[in-house]
């Protein structure tokens, strides 16, 4: 099963090691030098989920 960031509506598709990056659509994002991201233990824990469509 692939964890909710890497198949959530509001990820880019980028992962980091410690960070998603995410679309402004995301309730949870902080901007850092520039970029939308979230953390992962904050995507786990993310109520407004959005199940998206898993590539490939």
């Amino acid at each position: 099963m692939k964890e909710k960031y890497n198949t959530c509506k509001h990820s880019t598709g980028n992962v980091g090691e410690l960070v998603v990056y995410v679309k402004p659509s995301c309730p949870n994002y902080t901007k850092i030098r520039g970029s939308l991201v979230s953390s992962k233990i904050r995507c786990k824990k993310c109520k407004g989920w959005e199940g998206g469509q898993v590539n490939g």
